[in-house]
């Protein structure tokens, strides 16, 4: 990761700042000078030269957001490894766009942009908007209803069990590198968004009846499931 070190935008599960005196800053800002793990997908230092439109509404996509079965939405994305500032354009298409669509978190394949970026509602607890985001360690476990921009679909709303607490490393649109030490909501949304990026959608994440009810319903709506195979975490409960 490129950028100054932020040491005291970490934070606590309840979103609070975990100050520079804290005895775990030291290891707080090992981790933050760590490189980044090879991305799946190539890096790329150019921004998106298009983007879904606007104003677009296709499928079982809210507008301006991709809907499920886009190819872009399904694939990794790739790591930013440009100034930040050259996303400025992407990232306020995407505030915006989350905003009309009236969801809680929406990464960058979302609106056609393949590469490696966040935007979330919860910015009193943790950045709005992340660059390059990786989820680093998680514990516990917890169950909460989610649902897709991309897949606004009746009946596929459905509780998705998840890992409680996690820790993202990421750069700020300053370039500023971070930690954030989540849980609950905010662990629910970024790993949500981190699992869109990575070319996941929720659904794969599904087990048990809750998956059988949403792939039928996908189904019976004439949706490709090929492209969303089940995904449910090795380590789940």
């Amino acid at each position: 990761m490129s950028g100054a070190l932020l040491d005291h935008r970490a934070t606590c599960a309840c979103g609070r700042r975990i100050a520079t005196a804290n005895r775990r800053i030291a290891h707080a800002r090992a981790l933050l000078a760590t490189p980044s793990a090879p991305g799946v997908a190539a890096a790329t230092s150019e921004p998106p030269a298009e983007l879904w439109p606007a104003d677009r509404v296709e499928g079982v996509g809210r507008i301006g957001c991709v809907p499920v079965g886009t190819p872009v939405l399904h694939a990794p994305t790739r790591h930013f490894s440009g100034p930040v500032d050259l996303l400025r354009p992407l990232t306020e298409r995407m505030v915006t766009t989350l905003g009309r669509a009236g969801g809680i978190g929406l990464a960058a394949n979302q609106v056609g942009a393949d590469v490696r970026v966040l935007v979330h509602g919860l910015a009193d607890r943790a950045p709005g908007v992340l660059v390059n985001a990786e989820l680093l360690s998680s514990e516990g476990w917890y169950h909460h209803r989610e649902g897709c921009l991309s897949l606004n679909l009746p009946g596929s709303r459905a509780v998705v069990g998840r890992p409680r607490k996690v820790l993202v490393r990421a750069l700020t649109p300053t370039g500023h590198r971070v930690l954030i030490q989540a849980g609950d909501d905010l662990a629910r949304v970024l790993q949500h968004e981190i699992d869109h990026l990575d070319g996941i959608e929720y659904v794969q994440r599904l087990t048990g009846s809750e998956a059988d009810r949403v792939y039928k319903a996908m189904e019976a709506a004439g949706l490709d499931v090929d492209v969303m195979p089940p995904t449910p975490y090795s380590a789940a409960p």
